[in-house]
């Protein structure tokens, strides 16, 4: 029980910080907070691997977890990335390329 929660929690901190690096630009443009250059206009190169990122987390917890598994994920994550955004405000954008790096290494690593 124990691991599938530091799994959970290892998905969920994934999807949240994908999600994140998604809609930052749009709600930055809406408080008037800077946006880095890297993540600003199109920026596919780190758009759509953090779109493909939320993609996986999301099979893998219905690939090893139950088919509720990818609803937890989603609202976890969800709650993750709206909590570090009002928290962190301008510097939630290095929070999730962190988040994304350490959901890259741990979830083949731990996970599997």
């Amino acid at each position: 029980m124990g691991k599938a929660i530091i799994d959970y929690l290892i998905l969920s901190v994934t999807f949240g910080s994908a999600l994140l690096l998604l809609c930052y630009e749009d709600h930055a443009g809406i408080q008037d907070w800077p946006v880095a250059k890297w993540l600003s206009g199109t920026a596919l190169f780190i758009k759509i691997p953090a779109f493909v990122t939320m993609l996986i987390t999301v099979a893998i917890a219905l690939t090893i977890y139950a088919w509720w598994s990818p609803i937890v994920i989603f609202i976890v994550g969800t709650i993750y990335g709206f909590l570090a955004l009002q928290l962190l405000r301008h510097r939630v954008q290095f929070l999730a390329i962190a988040g994304i790096l350490a959901g890259w290494v741990l979830c083949p690593v731990y996970i599997f």
